[in-house]
């Protein structure tokens, strides 16, 4: 998500309660009928199988109610009416507890969109938000969405929330926003799940498919986020996995733990797994004017695969990284064009710019060794030297207890010597020094 703008409640107020059966509300009932059960609170129940549209938001509005449906593990479905006056967000929640959600499908109906519409409504900042299907702001806490959809935003995100000891739970979040690479400039890319704090929180076996800004991105807190599965197949986005800022969250991801996830990129994500928020940085015009603004937590044991550049660090400070498995890397034209600068012919890749784990501007980390030092202020892909720093160095006996790096004197390192740090460029000078790889550009030398 490019930029945080809190997605503001058109709706002024609420309607009165409505005399419907709020314990199976029927497939024929109003958006009044069911706002009528919801300010009602207590447990309201959509019909199985039925799709109710939507022209305007929806709002939980009392402290534990209960939303499902009528059968449970089948799904009803919420759709946006589309294309009727002011964007409204699908469904909204600010400032409650103990509410439960579960086994209900958000639709956000981007086909029914009038294309030259939607495009203007999502190039506006003031005017996104309303296209976001589900908003979860303030103080909201101890609640739960299990087993629900959030598919087809027509740009924004499929959910943005905030909240505190809270659980998502194998949820799908699918086809957010369109993104036909990076050559469509036209901001209709949208989030799969946007976490701007997650305090206490818990995101566990999801399913993020086809989303196209970032799939799932967290801005700060001490949230675990495990065992959930993004996968790519017929749409481009920016970053499958991103440790983030937002003004929300603070960037501070203290005591968060992301471990154990799946990103199956299919060669249409540019960052499998990205850490740090420099890309994203329209302050960053040089590697010298760039602060750290993301800072802690732990990423292991993930699994990357084929994504452009499958894990990448750039601008954070006290994060630990140890024990995922990368392989793959994309490697195309596509990328190529996006990041130029990086351009290096690895074999598999069919000579464009493709990479596992590169790594800059990292202070105070525990960060295995192997990365390629590039780094990525505002798209501008660097090759730097000297911006790693590491206080983070384990003992060893032998090269195989050093996770792919050397044991040089008892201690794991990058490298022992200059000959381990060849790494397929011509235009680069391999050289070893204090146990890490430099890589020096050659003055004058192209790329073949």
């Amino acid at each position: 998500m490019r930029h945080w703008v809190p997605a503001v409640l058109l709706l002024l107020s609420l309607p009165a309660a409505a005399a419907v059966n709020c314990g199976a509300i029927p497939v024929n009932a109003t958006v009044d009928d069911i706002q009528g059960c919801l300010n009602a609170g207590g447990t309201v129940r959509l019909t199985a199988g039925a799709t109710y549209v939507l022209s305007r938001t929806l709002i939980l509005s009392v402290n534990n109610t209960i939303f499902r449906t009528t059968v449970n593990g089948q799904q009803a479905t919420l759709q946006r009416l589309p294309n009727v006056g002011t964007p409204q967000v699908l469904f909204a929640v600010a400032n409650r507890t103990g509410f439960r959600i579960y086994d209900i499908t958000f639709d956000g109906n981007k086909a029914g969109w009038n294309l030259a519409k939607r495009q203007l409504i999502c190039g506006n900042d003031g005017l996104r938000p309303g296209m976001y299907n589900i908003t979860i702001h303030g103080d909201s806490r101890d609640f739960t969405l299990s087993n629900i959809v959030s598919a087809n935003a027509p740009c924004g995100t499929g959910l943005e929330m905030e909240g505190t000891n809270f659980t998502i739970e194998n949820s799908a979040f699918r086809n957010n926003g369109t993104n036909d690479g990076p050559a469509d400039t036209r901001k209709m890319w949208a989030d799969g799940l946007t976490a701007v704090r997650c305090t206490g929180g818990h995101i566990v076996g999801n399913r993020m498919t086809d989303n196209t800004d970032i799939d799932l991105i967290v801005g700060g807190g001490n949230c675990t986020v495990e065992t959930n599965t993004i996968q790519h197949v017929s749409q481009w986005s920016f970053g499958g996995l991103m440790l983030h800022y937002f003004p929300a969250g603070g960037g501070n991801h203290t005591g968060a733990v992301y471990r154990n996830n799946t990103i199956l990129a299919g060669g249409r994500i540019l960052f499998g797994i990205m850490v740090g928020d420099h890309p994203w940085r329209s302050d960053c015009t040089s590697p010298s004017s760039c602060s750290i603004k993301v800072y802690g937590g732990s990423v292991t044991g993930n699994t990357v695969r084929n994504a452009f550049i499958n894990l990448a660090v750039d601008g954070v400070r006290g994060v630990q990284i140890a024990n995922n498995s990368l392989s793959s890397p994309a490697g195309n034209d596509v990328a190529d064009a996006l990041l130029p600068n990086c351009r290096v012919s690895i074999p598999g890749s069919n000579g464009f710019y493709a990479q596992n784990y590169t790594a800059a501007h990292v202070a105070s980390s525990c960060i295995p060794m192997g990365y390629a030092q590039w780094s990525y202020e505002v798209g501008n892909c660097q090759r730097q030297s000297g911006t790693v720093q590491m206080n983070c160095t384990a003992p060893c006996t032998s090269d195989a207890n050093c996770n792919g790096d050397f044991c040089c004197n008892g201690v794991c390192r990058e490298c022992c010597v200059s000959s381990q740090c060849n790494d397929g460029d011509p235009c680069t000078m391999d050289s070893c020094v204090g146990g890490i790889c430099k890589n020096d550009l050659k003055p004058g030398c192209q790329p073949p």
